[in-house]
């Protein structure tokens, strides 16, 4: 949301608590065009992908810094018809005339898989991306604190903006860092904190809790490092879990749950059973190399804020006009937040709804 209001010249102010366990803190930035058992395409790929290119690529080069990697990720199919279905879909060479960025897969040499557990063999998606948040995050922090607009603070938002029960335009005012701050309009980009907040607490999210590790083979140049499979050193390799190296080490995940919405990861059953249901996929993915080669470094967990039906919530508030919320953007947020700020951003200029299938307030869940 920031830098599209940057980019089009507003005056802005940032307020962010900057939670390193926030589930955009957490993320492994994974940017994947198909998805599922039934091989479909992420949903208006090559509208999101195209812009979210654009984006990150732009803002390496305002804050001199690397963030964005575009590289093929690498998919080992879970049965024969997901493979056939696969390769009927998205096998046939794109043509002239089609869009750069639709999907596209390239089977992978059994010489290739070998190491993987991968009965039913496996493919290239392409293209595909990995967008490492902490990076991008710390240096937009970076970026707009040089120009006096990101305060990291707190805001008792029940004290400080009290939800006007009457209808029309909000006189928002703040006061932040001993400043006070009128903004014309106002967006709230929470995740699932919004639960708690009464002015979206009616958004219909569908949290889950997300788990990741990160684990370390004893030393990159032993025998047990020399096991992994090389695409599972160069590339994101999808599975039951997914694998992702960086810097000499991998991050694994994700869990799916939805019944402890928190990031706690020590002392809780819950956690240790998360934790051992990744490494039992790991296991499985890596049929030589078992589980206690694999060093745990560290054990991170947030809440993704995902919506029933797996769209994204934006547009404006009930009743209070300039009042909007960026959010419900579940396990997509690296590949659908850029554009999805540009829409809101339209939504505040124009004074329009947001598409039907994003405005929170949608009816049918089956959009």
């Amino acid at each position: 949301m920031a830098w599209a209001a940057h980019r089009r010249g507003w005056s802005l102010t940032i307020v962010d608590r900057v939670d390193l366990q926030s589930s955009s803190h957490v993320a492994a930035g994974l940017v994947t065009p198909i998805t599922g058992s039934r091989s479909a395409a992420t949903w208006r790929w090559d509208y999101f992908f195209e812009f979210a290119t654009k984006h990150y690529t732009d803002i390496e080069t305002r804050t001199e810094s690397s963030f964005w990697y575009l590289q093929p990720a690498i998919r080992l199919f879970g049965s024969s018809q997901e493979r056939e279905r696969a390769i009927e879909r998205w096998s046939q060479p794109r043509t002239e005339l089609e869009h750069k960025v639709r999907p596209q897969i390239s089977l992978c040499s059994p010489d290739e898989l070998s190491g993987f557990h991968a009965p039913f063999g496996g493919c290239r998606m392409e293209p595909a991306a990995r967008l490492d948040t902490t990076t991008y995050l710390h240096s937009t922090r970076k970026f707009f604190q040089k120009q006096g607009e990101f305060f990291a603070t707190e805001v008792n938002i029940a004290e400080q903006l009290p939800l006007p029960d009457q209808a029309g335009s909000y006189p928002f005012e703040l006061e932040i860092a001993t400043r006070s701050i009128r903004p014309d309009a106002i967006v709230f980009c929470q995740g699932f904190d919004a639960r708690s907040n009464e002015w979206f607490s009616s958004l219909p999210l569908h949290p889950a809790r997300g788990d990741i590790l990160t684990l370390r083979l004893e030393g990159e140049a032993t025998a047990i490092y020399a096991d992994l499979p090389s695409l599972a050193r160069t590339h994101v390799v999808h599975s039951d879990a997914w694998i992702v190296p960086t810097n000499g080490k991998h991050l694994v995940g994700a869990t799916y749950d939805r019944h402890h919405l928190n990031g706690q990861v020590d002392g809780e059953e819950f956690a240790a059973n998360n934790r051992q249901i990744l490494l039992e996929r790991l296991n499985n993915m890596f049929p030589t190399i078992g589980i206690d080669r694999w060093n745990l470094e560290q054990h991170r967990a947030a809440v993704r804020p995902a919506s029933y039906d797996r769209h994204p919530l934006i547009g404006r508030h009930r009743w209070v006009s300039n009042a909007y919320t960026l959010n419900g953007l579940g396990s997509k947020g690296s590949l659908m937040a850029p554009l999805l700020a540009e829409q809101v951003c339209d939504c505040i200029e124009t004074g329009q709804s947001a598409d039907p299938f994003l405005d929170w307030q949608r009816r049918d869940k089956s959009l």
